[in-house]
């Protein structure tokens, strides 16, 4: 989110509305997502699923889960208030920001390095090869132990 602004005044060619809150917004996103996982881990922890349709448990909730459920709750409400804040920002600087006077070409279009020799590092085939090689990597654990029982990955409800 943080580095969404800069860029922000460059397409817009506004200034950001609440931008004395700016810096508020991934501290608050930051925050708010550590305090609803944490919680909920310690939930999972104490025996609650992680999801289900019926949030009342059938009336049976342990006692040892309402605690983590309800710090849980409050943490994706204080993210919520940072995504809130982007989102206003993001959507209403078009239309209420400050119009910003154009003094210099935007750096967005312009590169502002001259050319020089290319590097390997500047194809962008091979940043794609290594971005797809990576997820791959990162994923490829998980899937043959879930697709290992078959092809269902969630295990079957037994009653």
């Amino acid at each position: 989110m943080a580095y969404a602004f800069p860029p922000l005044r460059e397409l817009y060619g506004r200034e950001l509305i609440l931008k004395n809150l700016t810096p508020a917004v991934p501290l608050l996103w930051f925050t708010g997502m550590m305090i609803f996982s944490l919680a909920y881990y310690i939930a999972g922890l104490e025996g609650a699923p992680r999801r289900t349709s019926n949030l009342t448990y059938g009336g049976l909730i342990p006692a040892e889960w309402i605690l983590p459920l309800q710090i849980g709750a409050m943490g994706s409400l204080v993210f919520a208030v940072g995504d809130l804040i982007f989102l206003v920002q993001f959507f209403g600087s078009p239309l209420a920001g400050t119009r910003i006077p154009i003094t210099r070409p935007a750096t967005l279009i312009l590169n502002p390095h001259p050319p020089g020799k290319a590097t390997i590092l500047d194809r962008i085939s091979l940043l794609i090869i290594a971005a797809i090689v990576l997820n791959i990597l990162a994923h490829s654990g998980t899937l043959i132990e879930l697709y290992g029982r078959g092809l269902q990955p969630v295990p079957p409800l037994l009653p």
